[in-house]
């Protein structure tokens, strides 16, 4: 997935130092097999769909936002792009079923009067714990270096200069998930879907 709106880059809520998350392999593979594969991702790029493995993909050029959605849709919407691609998304009627993955339950409170349809509204999984999602190799780089910057800036305080330094010797970046998850479903697969996703968590049937 990535983040954009009408060509101008917005900042994503997942992170305040990267906006380019991915969503794991295990609940895209159980979004597959509940809707029996995924025919768009229409907010993605070229490292997500090496996951998703959508039959068509909407990256930032493309803007998703400005065209139709069809067939069985995947979608874990940007930060700052989240009112906007659920509305499109139950406007679009030739969507035939669609997995929306929350970034946070904080968006339940968003969504609340952005849209007559809440995803409460929908069959919902809420994972037994945060999900840990992928950060995109140039999106690490960046944030690497930012953080190194920073615990080398003057006033930097301890754990900033720990980290920093750690960073500069090779150690792995913080990824610690910050958030609550959910996931929402439409379709007809309601049965296969609470089958499929009460492995990941509990699942509340519209």
């Amino acid at each position: 997935r990535a983040n954009y709106t009408k060509g101008r880059f917005v900042h994503a809520r997942h992170t305040t130092d990267s906006p380019d998350w991915i969503t794991p392999s295990y609940i895209v593979e159980a979004a597959r097999t509940v809707m029996g594969g995924i025919d768009l991702d229409p907010m993605s790029d070229a490292a997500a769909n090496t996951i998703v493995r959508a039959r068509r993909f909407y990256t930032e050029r493309d803007n998703g936002l400005a065209h139709s959605w069809r067939g069985r849709v995947f979608i874990n919407p940007p930060g700052g792009l989240v009112t906007e691609a659920w509305i499109h998304l139950n406007t679009q009627r030739r969507v035939s079923q669609w997995i929306w993955v929350g970034y946070s339950l904080e968006q339940l409170q968003t969504l609340q009067s952005v849209f007559p349809l809440h995803p409460t509204d929908f069959d919902l999984c809420f994972p037994d714990h945060r999900i840990a999602f992928i950060e995109n190799r140039a999106k690490q780089r960046v944030r690497r270096e930012k953080l190194i910057a920073k615990g080398r800036a003057r006033g930097a305080n301890k754990a900033a200069r720990s980290l920093a330094l750690r960073l500069k010797q090779g150690g792995d970046l913080p990824n610690s998930p910050s958030h609550a998850n959910y996931i929402a479903y439409y379709g007809l697969r309601r049965a296969i879907f609470r089958r499929v996703f009460q492995q990941i968590g509990r699942v509340v049937m519209a």
